[in-house]
């Protein structure tokens, strides 16, 4: 993923975070933070019927299992969308899968 387009993919943390990493692999780990934000959006999207955008979530990722928590801000679009599910990145032969791994909850 180009620099130019983290800014719009990534929250604040979510920069911080990969600026830390590795430099070899910041793109990478933005790549990565699109794919599970994206997995998110296609399953809530049916349940939900909410549009998301990229800084409406943050994603908080455990690289030793490659498991990722995702966080909802997007509060006041719906009574409904989940503040926060679980998911993991399926990563091999050059490809990449992002599932979210934790079933629908409502906030009330």
């Amino acid at each position: 993923m180009e620099p130019e387009l983290w800014g719009t993919i990534c929250v604040p943390h979510e920069r911080a975070w990969v600026t830390a990493q590795t430099v070899s692999l910041q793109g990478l780990w933005v790549t990565r933070l699109f794919s599970a934000k994206e997995a998110y959006f296609k399953w809530q999207y049916p349940q939900t019927g909410q549009m998301l955008d990229f800084q409406d979530v943050h994603v908080d990722f455990d690289i030793q299992s490659m498991g990722f928590d995702i966080h909802s801000t997007a509060v006041n679009k719906s009574d409904i969308l989940p503040l926060h599910v679980s998911g993991e990145l399926l990563i091999g032969n050059g490809e990449m899968l992002a599932l979210v791994t934790e079933s629908f909850r409502s906030r009330n």
